[in-house]
């Protein structure tokens, strides 16, 4: 039997280790010496000007790390205690980190019209200028450094708590074992997902109302953390930042516009009833007169119901990458190669799937 891979987490030995501790206290110290840059920002010198952005840069990338390493190690087993504690301590190193960087974010939101157009188009600062024409942008809806750092320290137990808590919530909720081939099987989210395609009707059935009664009997929580968030979002955005609305906001951060959002619902919303042709067709095609809820993701032919094994489907992957980019493909190797996958099943690994950027 083929073992699964699971996560190398090689970012540092241990939560514990010496490597960790000692990069959260070089993270401090290298905060502290970012203040000997506050110069640029009053006269113009493109190489310091280099040098302080890419001491911001390496601040930052040591931030990701030491936060990274506990989520993720809490991602991969939920019921992880010890990477519950490191990710809470890391969150406050963060919000204080980012807050005695703030000067810096202030500074280049600030400076002079001329000094910016200067280090915009300067050829030495050319790889960071889109990152100095996005910081710009948010000028407008910067409030104060002090303002800035207690809204960091109220979001610390107050928005990003909840966003928190509704994973907390959501990763521990339990489903009701479903019957597959006379076996009876525990489920997780991720689970149900993969059931919720059988060829089974019954097993479609199980696994949806697994999943529905999972989620109903933790609804009234589930939809009071929506109502905060959400309710704390438009309000910093319109209250405190002068955004015109949160959708206003969250669109500057992906670098669009509200009327590119409006757009694509306007169109999403019109081509509504081809939706609906196709699951009145994908009825039809199930012998159905309608469509019932657990059957949206039911598979329309038969598939071949020999298993593939992990390491034929790993080749299948990285021949289609091949043929499609010879870069890509050893990119992907890679995610098998330093075990940047982690397939297991079941267990209290948190639901879904990613890639740290």
């Amino acid at each position: 039997m083929t073992t699964l891979p699971e996560w190398n987490l090689d970012l540092f030995p241990s939560l514990d280790s010496k490597e960790y501790s000692d990069m959260k206290d070089t993270v401090t110290a290298e905060t502290e010496v970012l203040r000997s840059f506050t110069d640029v920002f009053e006269q113009k010198d493109e190489s310091r000007m280099l040098d302080a952005i890419q001491h911001y840069e390496e601040i930052q990338w040591k931030l990701l790390h030491i936060y990274a390493y506990p989520h993720m190690s809490n991602d991969v087993d939920t019921t992880n205690n010890a990477a519950k504690v490191a990710l809470d301590q890391a969150k406050v190193l963060l919000m204080e980190t980012e807050n005695k960087l703030e000067w810096f974010s202030q500074s280049m939101k600030n400076m002079s019209e001329e000094m910016y157009q200067e280090y915009y188009t300067s050829t030495v600062l050319a790889p960071y200028a889109h990152m100095l024409q996005q910081t710009r942008l948010y000028k407008p809806h910067t409030l104060s450094e002090r303002e800035e750092q207690l809204l960091s320290q109220k979001d610390l137990y107050a928005s990003s708590a909840w966003a928190d808590f509704h994973i907390e919530v959501a990763s521990n909720i339990k489903f009701t074992p479903i019957t597959v081939d006379g076996e009876q099987k525990e489920m997780n989210q991720a689970l149900l997902g993969f059931y919720a395609r059988s060829e089974d009707p019954e097993v479609r059935k199980q696994a949806f109302l697994s999943g529905t009664k999972g989620f109903a009997d933790q609804s009234h929580i589930l939809s009071y953390i929506y109502k905060q968030v959400i309710g704390s979002s438009e309000q910093d955005a319109r209250n405190l930042r002068s955004f015109d609305s949160d959708l206003h906001r969250a669109s500057m951060g992906d670098e669009v516009t509200v009327s590119h959002v409006e757009d694509m619902v306007e169109v999403t919303t019109q081509h509504i009833p081809l939706y609906q042709e196709y699951y009145t067709w994908k009825a039809k095609e199930l012998g159905q007169t309608m469509l019932t809820p657990f059957d949206t993701k039911a598979p329309l032919f038969s598939k071949d119901k020999k298993p593939v094994p992990f390491e034929e489907g790993k080749s299948m992957v990285l021949k289609c990458f091949e043929n499609f980019d010879l870069e890509m493909k050893d990119m992907a190797e890679r995610f098998f190669d330093e075990q940047w996958i982690d397939a297991r099943e079941g267990g209290s690994k948190y639901a879904g799937a990613y890639s740290w950027s």
